[in-house]
């Protein structure tokens, strides 16, 4: 990036994301994205699994890295908030400078953080969120 350059962040639609996880069992036992399961905990319904997230960066990160993405992409993230079938999503991305990374995060319409993290291609980029968290950790 050259002095005059600014970084370059890009932002998807927002979409309402499908609950596709409904009446998976893991083992005999059913799991948080169940309704029923859910509900039981005390939420008001069950939440949208990881990679149905993940999936939104796909279009904006293949923007950003080209064919790499696919080839030797990775997304590292932490989650904040929960989604529900019928809540609108958008996600965000923002190069940085070594042109690997990326620094990533969605929210609900309303503002809600939904997460934050990174995305990287190769084996040469900067520390991804997962790095930098476990960095923190004590023993």
């Amino acid at each position: 990036m050259s002095f005059f350059e600014t970084s370059i962040s890009i932002c998807g639609p927002f979409r309402q994301l499908r609950q596709m996880l409904e009446e998976h069992t893991y083992k005999g036992h059913v799991s948080i994205h169940d309704s029923s399961m859910a509900n039981n905990l005390g939420f008001d319904g069950a939440p949208i699994e990881g990679p149905t997230h993940f999936s939104q960066f796909d279009p904006l990160m293949f923007k950003l890295f080209g064919q790499a993405w696919f080839e030797t992409g990775c997304i590292s993230a932490h989650y904040q908030n929960m989604v529900v079938e019928g809540e609108e999503v958008r996600v965000f991305g923002t190069l940085n400078n070594d042109r690997k990374s990326a620094i990533i995060r969605a929210g609900k319409r309303d503002g809600t953080p939904v997460l934050t993290g990174s995305a990287s291609i190769g084996p040469d980029h900067l520390p991804t969120t997962l790095d930098i968290r476990r960095a923190k950790l004590r023993p």
